[in-house]
């Protein structure tokens, strides 16, 4: 999600869409951020802007200045007290695990040699 140095980041790409779709510069706050590598899905973010904005309108325009693999959901108006990182409610991580060529490598580590009943006999410990 943050700005990296020499190299284009999630959190750049959205600002700049924010930017050319509003024309306000203003910087996206998260409710978590992710490390490299890792993926995020139903990432949450709130924006303090001058105006208000019709939402479905700036979703539609947000996602056609947006490269492919940002999308955004949807919009809405929020408390002048709301800020993503504070004020979420819950954040679910989910980490995968492929055994062989189950998944590609961009959405889950490929591990081997993993002693699958002394994982689950762990993880009932957990549940």
């Amino acid at each position: 999600w943050q700005p990296q140095p020499n190299q284009s980041s999630v959190y750049d790409v959205v600002a700049a869409a924010l930017h050319k779709c509003t024309g306000e510069t203003y910087g996206p706050v998260v409710a978590g951020r992710t490390d490299k590598g890792v993926h995020a899905k139903h990432q949450l973010i709130s924006v303090r802007t001058e105006r208000s904005h019709d939402h479905e309108a700036l979703v539609a325009a947000l996602n056609v200045t947006l490269p492919k693999d940002v999308l955004v959901l949807s919009a809405r108006e929020a408390p002048a007290t709301f800020h993503a990182t504070t004020s979420v409610r819950q954040k679910t991580y989910s980490y995968y695990l492929a055994l062989g060529d189950a998944a590609g490598d961009d959405v889950a580590w490929r591990v081997e040699g993993l002693d699958l009943a002394k994982m689950r006999a762990c993880a009932q410990r957990f549940v």
